[in-house]
């Protein structure tokens, strides 16, 4: 069967969540995943042929259909008996199911129940079926979605594997309480019938037949489609190291092609004059893959349509998005030297940014220091060529499976988390520009080890926020009584990682504690999936902190953040005053400090020291601590906290609309560039810190004194300290990123 006869995620077939890779899912159609497709394997003799009984099963679906509308057109028609009855009881007994057993909602061990009536057979690991004749994901008046129902039951019971109906539509479920989203597979009878797509029903027989879930001879996690879901999740773990690879060869592509081309002498007039360096050009250039990542990604979730206006949207799809670049990478593309498409990505990005521009094409306003202009302030109105950008954006796009054949990313199924492996392999380089500015690559480097940055796995975060989180988020809603005090009891947390890397923590607890705030909102219902990003929202912008000394992870934290928390309809939250680039280690911790002056031991000498100058400096310290003037303890505190206050008042302005996000962060600005509280309070803090760096030599007679004292950071928080001495604290700060918490 060739590889286009399937049609998945726009139309007879949908997959959500990852539960299989589309590529696997090619392969089972076409007998090509491996074991558990051959006809024995299917309860057939040797001889039969499994194409035979799929023909035959599908002409039987189509009469049993006709029977089935016929029915379900009577006004007077109990539709779920006629839904359980014509359609969903035979299709079932034509993939080899006998009569299904139960009829009363399925019992839980903890003493309740849930709404699923019908299970595969008697084993209590067996598949359970949930008919309906609603919608699967519509509560129609109910308390939960079927979907949910059902999700529930397998999350919470032994089972593993289940089917919901209601008619049109059949669902496979997984359980997914380990999982990040909900995993399932869901065909459409009704379009395959009318569009008669046998092949997509090939596919179906070959994954709802009966043999393909638990039952005594197979429990669950020997059953056939839990092996081929565990081999799934194998391939993808190829596929993430295959995707790293990608990014690698994307970024040196675009470099390459951007310094080469010849009407970009700005850009290598800059790096050359020393305006910018290799670290600045490697980071524009992060900044514009991250784009293109959480585009394809947020693409492919369908994420970005704004305003339900799904026309306009098809504008943005069509003009603008990234997937019709995806789509013309695939095909030829040498000797395009022009650098028409380098261009339209501009505008895509101008679109990105404006919520007038965003709103003409059906968009959700994104804005956010992601798509702002300083984020690739240099390469974006440079040029490249088309040729180079579709061969960076292909190897974002696809990538060489063992077997030779070029296979698709499938952004929609990656976690976000799984992002952080691709961050923890470019810590492995360094940029490198050649002396005539026209040659880039990433060579072997050692910032993972200097920064200390190494990729926490899943097991380790998920052990951390059952044992850390989980009890004080519990602690507090048991405190609280009303539904709002409940819903301030989890905005009210604050989790702080301090050495966050690429955020994989902190997207584990952002999930859990928006998806109970989107429980406790949407109670006695169950959330939708909406609802749960809008909490996550909530949550990123509200609960969630992070530090790091390296900025590529700062930014590849806040691209983790979006996209786990992006919800249509909503600009990108503005994090900079949340997700902060500084050593956690390294700086003072609050004003007590100050207070304290400079601990004599800050001038213990090490190497390159002389010994009598770090005697003289500790000396000197030692008597200005003794004897100093007190810090004005009053007026200190006075000024942190007016400080505080206005970044509290910051924090909690709306970020609802991309001008809302924009005037967050012109305050924030306005805070951190023009305040001169602000700029005393931070000199003095540097000046304090960089006692403990700072070279000590005899100086001559007619040299200042830049080795900051006790006596010396009093005077900067007064505004009066040598300015060449607050210059060097504040250079050290930027070489050494100290972090004043």
């Amino acid at each position: 069967m060739p590889l286009e006869s399937i049609t998945v995620e726009s139309g007879p077939i949908t997959v959500e969540g990852g539960l299989f890779p589309f590529d696997l899912l090619q392969r089972v159609a076409r007998n090509e995943a491996g074991a558990d497709q051959r006809p024995q394997d299917f309860n057939l003799p040797k001889s039969a042929r499994i194409t035979d009984e799929t023909q035959a099963a599908f002409s039987s679906l189509c009469t049993f259909w006709k029977a089935y509308e016929q029915r379900a057109a009577i006004p007077t028609t109990d539709l779920q008996q006629v839904t359980r009855e014509a359609l969903v009881v035979p299709l079932l007994e034509l993939l080899g199911f006998g009569r299904l057993h139960g009829g009363t909602p399925i019992a839980l061990p903890d003493g309740s129940s849930v709404p699923v009536r019908w299970r595969t057979h008697d084993a209590e690991d067996a598949a359970p079926v949930h008919i309906v004749s609603s919608e699967l994901d519509g509560r129609g008046g109910r308390r939960r979605s079927p979907a949910a129902e059902l999700q529930d039951l397998l999350n919470r019971s032994e089972a593993v594997w289940g089917i919901l109906a209601n008619g049109p539509q059949v669902r496979i479920l997984r359980d997914s309480a380990g999982r990040s989203r909900q995993a399932w597979l869901q065909f459409d009878l009704k379009a395959m019938i009318e569009e008669n797509a046998y092949a997509d029903f090939a596919l179906l027989y070959r994954l709802l037949h009966r043999t393909r879930f638990p039952w005594p001879e197979a429990p669950a996690h020997e059953c056939p489609l839990e092996r081929l879901y565990q081999q799934g999740v194998e391939e993808g773990g190829r596929v993430r190291d295959k995707l790293r690879d990608g990014v690698k060869r994307a970024l040196e592509t675009l470099g390459r092609a951007l310094l080469r081309r010849e009407g970009n002498d700005a850009l290598r007039g800059a790096l050359e004059r020393g305006e910018s360096g290799p670290a600045e050009f490697y980071r524009e250039l992060l900044n514009f893959v991250y784009r293109l990542l959480f585009l394809m990604v947020t693409e492919e979730r369908k994420l970005l349509a704004g305003g339900g206006e799904p026309d306009k949207y098809e504008i943005f799809a069509r003009h603008y998005g990234i997937g019709r670049l995806r789509e013309r990478a695939d095909r030829q593309r040498e000797d395009d030297d022009y650098a028409d498409l380098w261009i339209g990505l501009r505008q895509t990005f101008r679109v990105c940014r404006d919520e007038d521009a965003a709103a003409k094409v059906g968009l959700s306003p994104l804005n956010g220091e992601l798509f702002g202009e300083p984020a690739c302030r240099q390469i974006e109105w440079a040029e490249c060529p088309n040729e180079a950008l579709l061969e960076a954006v292909g190897y974002l796009s696809n990538y060489r499976a063992e077997d030779g054949r070029l296979r698709r990313v499938n952004y929609a199924h990656l976690d976000v988390e799984e992002l952080g492996s691709v961050y923890e392999s470019l810590l492995d380089y360094a940029p490198r520009i050649s002396e005539d500015r026209r040659a880039f690559h990433l060579a072997a480097g050692s910032e993972r080890k200097q920064t200390g940055s190494y990729y926490t796995p899943p097991e380790l975060v998920r052990e951390l926020v059952d044992s850390a989180l989980v009890p004080v988020m519990q602690e507090r809603l048991d405190a609280a009584e009303t539904r709002g005090e409940k819903e301030r009891a989890l905005l009210d947390l604050r989790v702080c990682d301090p050495a966050a890397g690429s955020g994989h923590f902190l997207l584990a607890a952002a999930r859990r504690i928006g998806d109970q705030l989107a429980e406790i909102r949407a109670a006695p219902a169950v959330p939708d999936e909406r609802e749960r990003r809008e909490a996550r929202r909530d949550v990123v912008q509200q609960c969630i902190y992070a530090v790091d000394k390296n900025p590529l992870a700062v930014d590849l934290c806040k691209v983790a953040l979006w996209i786990e928390a992006h919800a249509a309809g909503f600009p990108l939250s503005f994090l900079d005053h949340h997700v902060k680039h500084g050593d956690s280690l390294v700086g003072v911790l609050d004003l007590g400090v100050l207070e304290e002056g400079i601990p004599d031991g800050a001038y213990n000498p090490v190497a390159g020291d002389e010994k009598s100058a770090a005697n003289s400096y500790k000396k000197q310290n030692r008597e200005e601590r003794k004897g100093q003037q007190a810090l004005d303890s009053a007026a200190t505190s006075s000024l942190g906290s007016r400080l505080a206050r206005q970044l509290t008042e910051i924090a909690a302005l709306p970020q609802r609309t991309s001008r809302q996000v924009r005037e967050v962060q012109r305050r924030h600005a306005a805070l951190m560039n023009e305040d001169k509280d602000w700029y005393v309070l931070k000199s003095a803090y540097d000046a304090w810190t960089y006692a403990f760096f700072a070279p000590l030599r005899v100086r001559a007679a007619d040299q200042p004194d830049l080795v900051p004292t006790t006596d010396k950071v009093r005077r900067a928080l007064e505004g009066t300290a040598h300015g060449k001495m607050i210059g060097e604290a504040i250079d050290a700060s930027e070489h050494h990123p100290y972090f004043h918490w």
